[in-house]
């Protein structure tokens, strides 16, 4: 061997114990970055459960905790309960599981086991099974705050096991633009129980909704139930019997500190002889009415596009008054 390859293997293995030295350096420094992020989510977590309970809610993620080393943030509850501040309406889970990848921290799937219980003044309380039920949210991270749910097969039930409907498919996003409220979602057989006898003659339903609320975004956060100085733009409302009937509404619709509605619309109407059958199904006692309206709107055509206003809470269909609506809560 000669004496000039001694320093050159020497300089190689300097230059070896350098790298396996930085690469440890890196793996230290890597470790010590994600507990850090992870000790933020948490932070997070506590914030926001803390700014709820602020408004007099009650919110819980039980035991929750963060884990997915090293390329995710995993965080988990044992169960979810919100009880709003009026202690009407609640929503409690089994368990909930949230899971960012390190390189796109914006996205965050959410996974919610099922049932759900669920209580609203106007249903009372609902069990609620699903086949699937998944999510994305979106945090406010250099954009604007999102998010969209997935689910397939779901069933709500009274709790002494009661059908009360069920939904085949649905989907939806709620995005916060600024201060208002962007809302998109679709469903699929809709179909309602033995609790709404009538309603439960209808076939199975499939809707659209597409909208801006003005200041939903602040409206939501502030868990009021007015919508009186809110305002809408409908680009998009639609529900459908079949594949070949449906009525879709586009325009604006505002409600002043009273509660009275003000809205200029287009209502379509396609196929209506098929919507006015669908709508005696669940509404047999206004069959008179129904045949009447649908005998004045077949003079337009299959697929008439129909001008409607209300001003102050008084609907006008084209030139003829149809009544009024009372002023919302």
């Amino acid at each position: 061997m000669t004496s000039s390859n001694l320093p050159r293997r020497r300089r190689r293995s300097v230059l070896l114990v350098w790298c396996v030295a930085l690469l440890v350096l890196i793996g230290i420094a890597y470790t010590f970055a994600w507990m850090r992020l992870a000790d933020v989510v948490r932070s997070r977590v506590e914030g926001t459960l803390a700014a709820l309970r602020a408004t007099g809610a009650i919110a819980d993620c039980a035991n929750h905790e963060v884990r997915g080393f090293p390329l995710q943030f995993i965080l988990e509850c044992e169960s979810i309960r919100y009880l709003d501040p009026s202690g009407l309406s609640e929503v409690s889970t089994a368990s909930m599981r949230a899971t960012a990848d390190i390189y796109d921290p914006r996205r965050i799937g959410i996974r919610i086991a099922e049932p759900a219980l669920v209580k609203a003044p106007a249903v009372g309380q609902l069990v609620v099974h699903w086949r699937k039920m998944d999510g994305e949210l979106f945090p406010p991270l250099g954009g604007d705050a999102a998010i969209s749910v997935d689910g397939k097969a779901l069933v709500a039930e009274r709790a002494q096991a009661e059908p009360m409907l069920t939904i085949a498919s649905m989907s939806g996003m709620a995005r916060a633009i600024k201060k208002d409220a962007y809302l998109d979602g679709r469903f699929e057989g809709l179909e309602f129980g033995p609790s709404w006898p009538d309603l439960g003659a209808l076939p199975p339903l499939s809707g659209k909704a597409d909208l801006t609320v003005t200041d939903g975004a602040a409206l939501a956060l502030a868990d009021r139930r007015s919508f009186r100085g809110h305002s809408a733009t409908i680009r998009e409302l639609t529900l459908s019997p079949s594949d070949d009937a449906s009525i879709t509404v586009k325009g604006h619709a505002s409600v002043d500190d009273e509660g009275r509605l003000d809205a200029d619309l287009k209502v379509r109407l396609r196929n209506p002889e098929e919507l006015a059958a669908a709508l005696k199904l669940a509404f047999p006692e206004a069959a008179k009415e129904i045949n009447n309206a649908a005998a004045m709107v077949a003079m337009l055509g299959s697929d008439p596009l129909v001008p409607v206003t209300i001003h102050k809470g008084k609907v006008t269909v084209g030139f003829i008054p149809l009544g009024r609506i009372p002023p919302l809560p």
